[in-house]
């Protein structure tokens, strides 16, 4: 594990824990990751933390499983020190590689703060944590896999095997043939199966890697050829401030192994830089809404409709921006949500958030696919 969960604790100007507790606590994070459903208790975890709205029962689960490893728990001060323990439960699941909620949850806190459209927690480092955490995994998970010679044992030389092929009446009718063919038989049907293991992990490489190169591909020709598939027209002819939106979008949509890139940043950068005109520095999220074209946030509101929520507040905010009556009400809507509409993002930030909420939600379609084929 390589999260300092003491650390983590005393940066949190909790009292020093003893190595005795930091056990505890993890042999509790270990139990609670086992629950079903740990995807929402996560999402639920995280609202905690930036103090949204959130179901109570997974939190009262969470409090439960802590007091069953340490019963001085329930002595303690309550509201902050639950926002800590559950941002150190959220790191070690981030930190778990064996965990298929690794990036999702990673990109749920960091698409949850969004460059700051909402407060960061205080003295709480989970914003960093995640940042920190995507690093490594955007490298481990664009490397090509090597794909080692696949050989079937036992193999066709096998001594047993020759004498069966040479000479099948002599071999079998002598009297330790029957236990000499039990014996061959059970050898092969163990080298078929490792064979078929290794042979399906080698066309999942081969998948993986294609899937790679093919989005590579597709990111280079989406750049140099200059042109916008929701605009229907070059990025010269977009106007900027129509075009963050637009590019973060366009760019998630060729992802096809997350979290996609790390070079992402810079290449949306590059696609900004074609657009004519520029974005003023004071440019707002609500700047931006009532720039881009209701058509095209209809259009990115629809895609991910069953996956909005408040953990994306972009996206979030095109829902109910696109919902409003009246501007107030509108304002009102993202005031709940803890988003603030009128706190000034670069334009590269607004790209790069934009990105991030649409790779979310591919990871989320694609644990749902693995939970169905699973089940």
């Amino acid at each position: 594990m390589s999260i300092d969960l003491k650390q983590m604790l005393m940066e949190a100007s909790l009292a020093e824990p003893t190595s005795e507790l930091i056990d505890r606590r993890i042999k509790a994070f270990e139990k609670f990751s086992e629950q079903d459903d740990l995807l929402k208790t996560s999402l639920d975890l995280i609202r905690l933390i930036f103090s949204i709205e959130f179901d109570p029962n997974p939190i009262s689960q969470f409090t439960n499983v802590l007091v069953e490893f340490d019963p001085d728990f329930t002595s303690q001060p309550k509201a902050f020190q639950q926002k800590v323990l559950a941002a150190a439960f959220l790191s070690y699941l981030i930190d778990n590689d064996c965990s298929s909620l690794g990036i999702p949850v990673a990109l749920a806190v960091v698409n949850c703060f969004g460059f700051g459209l909402r407060e960061k927690p205080r003295r709480i480092n989970i914003i960093k944590f995640a940042e920190d955490a995507l690093g490594p995994r955007l490298m481990m998970f664009r490397d090509l896999n090597e794909i080692d010679p696949i050989e079937l044992r036992p193999n066709l030389s096998d001594k047993l095997f020759k004498e069966l092929i040479s000479n099948p009446q002599s071999a079998l009718t002598q009297p330790e043939s029957a236990e000499k063919l039990k014996t061959w038989l059970k050898k092969l049907q163990e080298g078929l199966l490792e064979y078929s293991k290794t042979v399906n992990s080698a066309f999942d490489a081969v998948n993986r890697n294609t899937r790679i190169l093919q989005e590579e591909s597709d990111i280079l020709w989406w750049i140099f050829s200059n042109s916008s598939r929701y605009f229907h027209q070059p990025w010269s002819q977009v106007k900027a401030l129509r075009a963050p939106l637009v590019i973060g979008k366009e760019l998630a949509d060729l992802v096809k192994v997350t979290p996609g890139p790390r070079s992402s940043a810079e290449l949306a950068k590059k696609v900004l830089t074609s657009c004519s005109g520029e974005i003023p520095e004071s440019t707002t999220l609500s700047d931006i809404l009532l720039e881009t074209p209701e058509t095209i946030l209809k259009s990115m509101a629809d895609v991910s409709a069953s996956l909005i929520s408040d953990i994306t507040p972009i996206h979030y905010a095109i829902s109910k921006f696109l919902q409003r009556k009246a501007k107030s009400e509108f304002n009102r809507m993202m005031k709940t949500s803890k988003v603030e509409i009128g706190y000034h993002l670069s334009p590269n930030n607004i790209m790069l958030q934009m990105y991030r909420e649409c790779v979310y939600f591919q990871c989320l379609r694609d644990l749902g696919n693995e939970e169905e084929s699973n089940g």
